[in-house]
């Protein structure tokens, strides 16, 4: 692993960039910050960092006189120093190129997956020069694994001699991804016997980057080793349904397709993201697609949002068919189409959360942590369930109002009593009541009836749960109740819309009419209302 050092004097560009790349993935351990040219030039004689970021502009000391620090009085050529620069720092930028900058980028305009590029090409540098100071066959081999460079056919063969794999063998590479933070040391001693236990005694579990392990297996070992990892994964399942993965390569007898076994172990890990499956293997597959009930639930996460305009739900639609209808190529790809929607997400809202940006880069950094496609899209809608809860799509909508809406969205599970929203946000009922339907031209007790029923159809369409279940856990304590009132909303009977394929083609999910602040009434006004207590939602 190598370590980064970042120097810039805007902190929240510094930490934007600490947070939002991913380092792991370049194979950087540890990231050091600095402020200013002085700051940095302690950090790297205190650390001697592999890479340095950094700025051109800044106070105290600016980066052009930290790199000639760096390369003339220390006489260091080897530390790659790439350089953060603006339009109006050409120069300055043409001198640091003069004095060896591997790389540069221009702070208006370069994308995290850009700066993300550079990072890697620089690491892929740093990987060969040791590369060439190693002259040991058996350790370049594991450069390869770690890395997945290239390494002349006689050196791997060696190394896999090393491995107590003959040339007359197959062999194939099994690719491992446990959580690692927070990953019981335990479970990596029971993966260590495992691995024992099912293959030849010498057999090492290789290190390759933080979270990631990697073995050579010969076809027995493969063999028995894959049946044993269907329940392995499933025991080392820890905290917050965070597992292993685990993706193995096809097998091969050619020392030179070392390298192509790691690549198609890492497609392995890429099917267990997309599926679930763990272990999986390499089959040829180089595309991977997101399944049909993810992209159905994701579709359907504005419609139990009442209160939201139509033009939003349209654009949001649009967005994630792009998003579930596209193939790709890696998990990588989708985590990053999936935050920039996020992202974007953000934009569109007048929410009332005043750390709105933060925790945008806490949802993007959570997707590209997770382990899972659906960890991944569980992140983004409890993100943007968030947004939906606390925003009203409309500044001129009351405080008030808005606290409501965000107390009945957070406890549609158990029964609400108009006095207990009230009561939550310092009303009396009455004027809740009164000011809730002047703002969306239905009263509270409808409104829920209305979210609840929408919840439920959502739940009918993409679980397998029992109407008693989503009765239930909708806060209806009498199933003929719910019933009733599904019916009343849907013509249909739960069962019936459960069993219909309507809803699979649009026919039973046309948006309402416009609220006063342009979202949408749950309810036809010329609809007979159920008897019910007015103050109380079974």
């Amino acid at each position: 692993m190598y370590s980064a050092l970042i120097v810039e004097d805007e902190l929240f560009a510094l930490h934007s960039m600490r947070d939002m790349l991913d380092w792991n993935i370049a194979n950087i351990g540890k990231v050091y910050e600095a402020a200013n040219g002085k700051e940095a030039y302690e950090v790297y004689l205190r650390e001697r960092p592999d890479i340095i970021l950094t700025d051109l502009c800044m106070p105290v000391m600016d980066g052009l006189t930290l790199i000639r620090n760096i390369r003339e009085k220390e006489a260091d050529s080897k530390t790659r120093i790439i350089i953060m620069t603006c339009l109006n720092d050409f120069a300055q930028a043409q001198q640091a190129l003069n004095m060896g900058v591997s790389h540069y980028f221009l702070k208006a305009t370069a994308s995290c997956r850009d700066i993300q590029e550079i990072l890697q090409t620089t690491t892929k540098d740093l990987d060969k020069d040791r590369l060439q100071q190693n002259s040991n066959p058996a350790e370049k081999a594991m450069q390869v694994l770690k890395h997945s460079g290239s390494l002349p056919p006689e050196d791997a063969a060696a190394a896999l001699l090393a491995a107590g794999i003959s040339s007359d063998e197959e062999y194939a590479v099994l690719l491992l991804r446990l959580p690692w933070e927070g990953f019981p040391q335990p479970g990596l001693e029971i993966l260590q016997r495992t691995v024992r236990a099912c293959s030849r005694a010498d057999t090492e579990i290789l290190h390759i980057s933080p979270g990631y392990f990697a073995l050579l297996l010969n076809q027995e070992d493969a063999g028995h080793l894959s049946t044993a990892l269907s329940r392995l994964c499933a025991e080392l399942s820890v905290g917050g349904g965070r597992e292993m993965l685990a993706g193995m390569s096809g097998r091969t007898r050619d020392p030179g397709n070392l390298a192509e076994a790691m690549r198609q172990a890492g497609k392995g890990l890429d099917l267990c993201f997309f599926t679930g499956v763990c272990p999986s293997f390499y089959v040829g597959q180089e595309g991977f697609s997101v399944p049909e009930d993810i992209a159905m639930q994701l579709l359907a996460l504005p419609n139990v949002f009442l209160h939201i305009p139509r033009k939003f739900v349209d654009s949001y639609e649009t967005r994630i068919r792009q998003v579930t209808s596209r193939s790709y190529p890696d998990s990588r790809s989708f985590k990053e189409t999936l935050s920039a929607v996020a992202v974007w997400l953000s934009m569109q809202t007048d929410s009332a959360k005043d750390s709105l940006e933060e925790n945008c880069v806490a949802c993007t950094r959570r997707i590209s942590e997770s382990e899972t496609l659906r960890e991944c899209v569980a992140c983004f809608e409890q993100y943007a369930t968030d947004i939906l809860n606390l925003s009203s799509f409309s500044r001129q909508m009351p405080d008030c109002v808005k606290e409501a809406l965000q107390y009945i969205y957070s406890n549609l599970d158990h029964p609400l009593s108009l006095n207990e929203i009230a009561e939550h946000i310092h009303l009396n009922p009455a004027y809740l009541s009164t000011l809730f339907r002047r703002v969306m031209n239905q009263s509270p007790i409808s409104y829920i009836n209305s979210v609840r029923i929408e919840r439920a159809k959502l739940l009918l369409r993409s679980t397998n749960l029992s109407v008693s279940e989503i009765a239930a856990s909708l806060g209806f304590s009498q199933d003929i109740y719910f019933y009733r009132l599904f019916k009343h909303f849907t013509q249909v009977t739960p069962s019936e819309y459960r069993s219909s394929a309507q809803w699979q083609n649009g026919e039973a999910e046309q948006r309402m009419p416009e609220t006063r602040y342009g979202g949408t009434l749950s309810m036809d006004r010329r609809q007979t209302p159920i008897k019910a207590d007015p103050a109380t939602i079974p």
